[in-house]
């Protein structure tokens, strides 16, 4: 399945969205589910939201400001 990422991250942010997206694959395989994990890195918190789709997870980060 293809790997989407909204949003520019940084690279510490992207060990956070891979934690967060092998802890996804483990615990949920349907589709149309979408799911927020916190990981914690070192002091920080990242929220991470992974949405299944049929051909693809769409990852968005959830510290940042978001774009309405």
């Amino acid at each position: 399945m293809r790997l989407i990422i909204r949003g520019e991250v940084t690279p510490t942010e992207r060990i956070a969205i891979n934690e967060a997206l092998e802890a996804h694959k483990k615990k949920y395989n349907r589709t149309g589910i979408i799911v927020s994990h916190k990981i914690k890195i070192g002091k920080n918190i990242y929220p991470v939201e992974i949405e299944n789709c049929r051909k693809s997870y769409m990852v968005t980060l959830r510290n940042k400001r978001q774009r309405l």
